[in-house]
């Protein structure tokens, strides 16, 4: 019999990785003072200029993103992963079931699952194939969750997530499987988030949900 003993939530944002001084450069990005544009979108997921968007911010945001508050929000985040991380060891884990969404990284419009679980023996994470001129920040806040080394593999409580599928279907929900990954960039960052900044010390197996967060028509 299991038991559930911990639970946590958190952002896997890249942007967790970024320096205050940073952050203000991803927002140059955002202006279009840079070669290398974003694409933003409004709350709906439309496409939208940064000019748009700001006319629907609400008043007060100045005040939000001066360099001292960015300094002090930073610290806290990073004291907040870092309790996340003690928790987890703390927790003495068998298995830490991993819910996120994968971000078109393995899943695409030729195969867009609502709802996934993985239970491959072990999972993959890579090196993050990036743009030559993206800008450094740039390139340094994407890569983190990914490997630096090379490929490496990951275990996988697959007992565990071969049992969430029989009964999660059991019980009418509509589950997709994987035992492998298609494509070699690797697992995703909201599951190497957990490898990379809350597993440094302890590798724990994992089994990863992946669940479509974005694109329509089948978000759960």
């Amino acid at each position: 019999m299991a038991a559930l003993v911990f639970a946590a939530g958190s952002s896997h944002s890249p942007a967790l990785n970024s320096s205050a001084d940073e952050k203000l450069l991803h927002a140059e990005v955002d202006v279009g003072i840079e070669h290398w544009p974003r694409r933003l979108v409004d709350r709906n997921g439309n496409p939208s200029s940064f000019a748009q968007l700001l006319e629907q911010a609400p008043p007060g945001l100045d005040a939000e993103i001066t360099l001292d508050v960015l300094e002090r929000r930073v610290g806290q985040c990073q004291a907040n992963m870092d309790r996340i991380e003690s928790d987890i060891e703390a927790a003495k884990l068998d298995a830490l079931i991993i819910v996120g969404d994968d971000q078109r990284e393995q899943y695409h419009d030729d195969n867009m699952p609502a709802m996934l679980i993985y239970w491959g023996e072990t999972i993959q994470n890579n090196v993050l194939d990036l743009p030559r001129d993206a800008p450094e920040y740039w390139k340094k806040a994407r890569s983190i969750y990914h490997e630096h080394a090379g490929l490496k593999e990951y275990p996988v409580a697959s007992g565990l997530a071969r049992h969430l599928i029989d009964h999660l279907i059991e019980n009418d929900f509509d589950i997709s499987e994987a035992k492998k990954l298609r494509f070699e960039r690797g697992e995703g960052h909201a599951f190497g988030f957990v490898h990379r900044r809350l597993m440094r010390r302890n590798i724990v197996p994992i089994v990863p949900v992946a669940l479509n967060t974005y694109f329509p028509p089948n978000q759960p």
